[in-house]
């Protein structure tokens, strides 16, 4: 057997021995650390210090203001230390905060509320009834004016007061009225009622009567005066009302108008029932209208209608009444010229409280007019120009061939001086009215002497028979040219056109000269 070294164990004496397994090499909680063969050191906690953690550690020192906050006195003690907090503070260490109002038994006092100022430090809001830093001083509530209303006594209790009220008062500081009629603590003549006042009470006479309501009130006369004449008897009929009480309070306004069952009584006066407006009149709606008079109403024919009594023709008034005749009969207007208006050329045709004024034949109605169907049957144009009927039934004046528009007027076109007209040598162009024609200049031989506007007779000259029938040909087709080109003569249109078309295809036509007229 081997007897092992210090720190060795084991049949060999090959395992370190563990010096710390026992737990008892460190004390107060410290822990033990083994550090080689047999040998171990204790680590301390922080109030423990020493080679086996039994030296206690002064916590106090060397500051004890950094252990305890808040201004906390330190004690130190075995293993451990204890700070004493200053008011507002609390905790191991003095850092929490705690609120001094929280049923802290020297704060405000008689239902004071308490407010946290921090650091121990408080301020109280006392009520009405306390003063003092904690509440704790009675308040003379009888020394504030007015405490005690409505003439009331004050008497001073400790955090109390309580008012003696005067008659007809109550309530804490007497505010309140007492109502004694509706406590019944009063007493009234016949027909009075009880009227409550701020702290007292009184009579009045009921509505509609009158006298001392302590002892009596008896009814009012509302007939006298006559409410009813009020504004009556400024009506031309004078005064046609009557006042009749029915109870106390009441009374009852009559017309008494021969005619009142024409009149209804409203706001002070009769006044007449309009017949046309609540449609309770007998005139025929179809041949006259309700006009309302006082105290009767009237039927007036209408327009196209007369009176078949008096003959008279529209306007009329029917001074008709009970019983309502129907007097107004259809007016022929066509037989009164100063009743109807047709345009000319045109018939008036009586109708049923009315007329018509259809067009004669040949003629139809245009604006308000009755105008030829072919405007040109009555058309005036200028001298030189001929009328042309649009599609609109109105017309234009077109210049005539041979003529243009100069200044609102058709004046002769002058085709000598437009281009050259005579093309056979030693012819001049000589202008005519609405034309123009070719003639032999003096001291000219001219082959062809011009006979008339449009032909040229053949000048004799040249030889031989073939030579003149050759020359016939040339001159009978210079001929047929000069006729197509030189003479123009006056063209009627032969249908309608419309006025862009005559101003587009039309040289004798131009928008700015052009004499236009119209049915209109």
């Amino acid at each position: 057997m081997c007897k092992c070294a210090p720190g060795f164990t084991g049949h060999n004496c090959d395992r370190l021995l563990n010096v710390c397994a026992d737990g008892s090499k460190c004390e107060n909680n410290g822990t033990c650390l083994q550090t080689g063969p047999g040998t171990h050191r204790c680590l301390c906690t922080t109030n423990w210090n020493g080679t086996v953690c039994t030296d206690d550690v002064d916590e106090c020192q060397p500051l004890p203001s950094q252990t305890c906050l808040h201004g906390g006195t330190c004690s130190n003690t075995i293993g451990s230390f204890h700070c004493h907090c200053v008011s507002g503070w609390g905790g191991m260490i003095c850092d929490t905060h705690i609120d001094v109002c929280n049923g802290g038994a020297l704060t405000c006092q008689n239902n004071g509320t308490c407010y946290d100022q921090g650091g121990g430090i408080f301020v109280c809001h006392c009520t009405p009834l306390t003063t003092g830093p904690n509440c704790d001083v009675d308040v003379d509530e009888c020394t504030t004016p007015s405490v005690c209303k409505n003439g009331a006594t004050c008497f001073n209790l400790w955090g109390n007061f309580i008012c003696t009220c005067a008659p007809g008062w109550q309530g804490r500081t007497c505010e309140q009225d007492i109502d004694e009629c509706a406590l019944g603590s009063y007493t009234c003549g016949i027909n009075a009622d009880c009227l409550n006042l701020n702290g007292t009470w009184t009579c009045v006479c009921s509505q509609y009567y009158i006298g001392n309501p302590f002892v009596n009130c008896t009814v009012f006369d509302y007939c006298t005066p006559n409410p009813c004449e009020i504004q009556s008897l400024l009506h031309p009929w004078g005064n046609r009302t009557t006042c009749l009480i029915v109870g106390p309070g009441s009374y009852n306004c009559s017309c008494k108008h021969p005619t009142a069952e024409l009149s209804i009584y409203v706001q002070n006066l009769c006044v007449d029932i309009d017949e046309c407006a609540t449609d309770t009149h007998f005139c025929n709606k179809t041949k006259s209208r309700c006009v309302n008079t006082d105290p009767h109403y009237d039927c007036e024919c209408l327009p196209g209608f007369f009176d078949n009594i008096t003959n008279v023709v529209y306007p009329i008034t029917l001074p008709v009444h009970y019983p309502i005749v129907d007097r107004c009969f259809d007016l022929d207007e066509c037989k009164y010229p100063q009743n109807y208006s047709c345009p000319i050329n045109s018939l008036c045709i009586n109708l049923w409280g009315s007329y018509t004024c259809p067009c004669i034949d040949d003629f139809f109605l245009y604006q308000n007019s009755c105008v030829p169907v072919n405007p040109c049957t009555w058309a005036y144009c200028t001298m030189y120009s001929h009328c042309v009927e649009l599609l609109d039934y109105n017309y234009v004046c077109k210049c005539d061939n041979g003529f243009q528009v100069l200044s609102g007027q058709c004046v002769d076109i002058d085709e000598c001086s437009m281009r050259k007209r005579c093309t056979i040598p030693g012819m001049l162009c000589v202008n005519t009215l609405g034309g123009y024609q070719c003639e032999c200049a003096i001291n000219q031989t001219c082959s062809f002497q011009a006979q008339s506007k449009f032909q040229k007779n053949a000048v004799w000259g040249l030889a031989g028979l073939g030579g003149l029938f050759i020359v016939i040909a040339v001159v009978s087709i210079i001929l047929s040219w000069e006729k197509l080109n030189c003479g123009k003569t006056r063209r009627q249109p032969s249908q309608k056109t419309s006025y862009e078309d005559m101003l587009t295809n039309d040289r004798s036509m131009t928008d700015v000269s052009l004499t236009y007229y119209g049915g209109s």
